[in-house]
């Protein structure tokens, strides 16, 4: 007897989902930008390793910023994915916003190469995760300038 799969259900939207308070958005930016300075500096020592491994937060952080702000919400920590769809979904009306979500899921895309992989980083892949991070956060500060 053959058992039937079972379809994975994909969690609801509530619990993808939390809600943040109205100052919440200014603590994610701030993290953001510490988080890029970090990476400046590492990258600056060729410390292409850490450059990769901050990469993922800097982005998710400058993402949350911007949805935070708009919707007062952001994704589960564990849930990266979501975070792409509520940037897509919250700042729809944003100038940039598929651009800046390409971004974000370019940097987690390689998140658990960057942060759990076994084999080395190279130059020109923290270099191109740098890059994303800046132009992301670059993004996420104009959006947010006049807030």
């Amino acid at each position: 007897m053959v058992k039937k799969a079972r379809r994975r259900s994909r969690r609801s939207d509530a619990a993808r989902i939390r809600t943040v308070g109205s100052a919440a958005w200014q603590n994610y930016l701030r993290r953001s930008q510490q988080t890029l300075r970090a990476m400046q500096r590492s990258a600056a020592e060729q410390d292409w390793a850490a450059v990769a491994a901050i990469a993922p937060t800097c982005a998710i952080a400058a993402a949350d910023a911007v949805v935070a702000r708009v919707a007062g919400v952001v994704a589960r920590d564990e849930d990266h994915a979501a975070a792409i769809e509520l940037l897509l979904a919250h700042g729809s009306e944003l100038e940039g916003v598929r651009q800046a979500a390409q971004h974000l899921r370019r940097l987690l895309e390689r998140k658990t190469t960057a942060q759990y992989g076994a084999g080395p980083i190279t130059a020109s892949m923290a270099r191109d995760m740098l890059t994303h991070a800046e132009r992301l956060l670059a993004w996420t500060e104009k959006q947010l300038e006049d807030s």
